[in-house]
């Protein structure tokens, strides 16, 4: 029996071979659409690869988090830090607050050209690192505050915000009057130097030294008052910088509500 090779399929295995076609070129779009989809996403799969990772999970959860979402729980965890901190301190005694009314005056050492005058609050937060009323020395408590500046000036005008930090010894106390000493340093951020030519820029430093007196109302609360003696400028940040000298007096109150 001879077989013509031109001769046509029977009609069973046409349908075969058509059916077999349709799936090869489906099969091909599909791999064609698999592969442009994989394209497509690499651009993001390497953007997301490169944001930075939080090294903290989510109170306990195991997934990292992203750099964005990594704030909010820095946040709340030196939250949580700072309070059990107070809580401590708290509970051995040695956590001291204080709060002041100050007032400054600009002296003429070496020059007063604007008459500076300052009004400000001074809160207080503070650690009791030394404290032996038995002591034989003339010093019988070493402190170490933090102190606020929160107000600004009368004349020319103008706000002060900063933060210094004050090392302060008490000495005999004289029925109920402490007397005592303090020194203290820190930044402070004013636009008085838009109206005094003493001062140079927005960021400046006030370096202060001076002596008051402490009387006791009862175990926890005491009366203040003080004189300082200071000196504001900016350090050199910018120029000029001849900044000035003056005089302050404060009064307020002063307690530690745990002892």
């Amino acid at each position: 029996m001879t077989v013509d090779s031109a001769a046509p399929f029977p009609s069973s295995q046409r349908r075969g071979g058509a059916a077999a076609s349709r799936l090869a070129r489906r099969g091909g779009q599909i791999g064609e659409t698999s592969g442009r989809s994989s394209i497509e996403a690499s651009p993001y799969r390497a953007r997301a690869s490169r944001q930075p990772v939080c090294a903290f999970a989510a109170l306990g959860a195991g997934t990292p988090l992203r750099g964005g979402e990594c704030g909010p729980v820095l946040l709340a965890l030196v939250c949580t830090l700072w309070l059990h901190s107070v809580e401590a301190l708290a509970g051995s005694d040695r956590l001291v607050f204080g709060l002041q009314a100050a007032y400054g005056l600009e002296n003429g050492i070496p020059r007063n050209i604007s008459h500076i005058q300052m009004l400000y609050a001074q809160p207080q937060v503070g650690i009791i690192v030394w404290d032996s009323p038995e002591s034989r020395l003339l010093i019988k408590r070493f402190e170490i505050v933090s102190e606020g500046i929160i107000g600004g000036a009368i004349h020319p005008g103008g706000h002060l915000l900063g933060d210094t930090v004050m090392f302060r010894v008490s000495g005999n106390p004289r029925r109920k009057f402490i007397p005592f000493f303090n020194v203290s340093s820190g930044p402070l951020r004013t636009n008085l130097d838009e109206k005094a030519p003493e001062l140079g820029g927005h960021v400046q430093f006030i370096s202060q030294g001076g002596v008051g007196i402490q009387r006791r109302l009862n175990v926890k609360q005491s009366v203040v008052m003080e004189y300082r003696y200071f000196h504001m400028s900016n350090a050199g940040l910018t120029k000029p910088n001849p900044g000035f000298n003056g005089s302050m007096l404060s009064i307020g109150m002063r307690w530690n509500p745990t002892k």
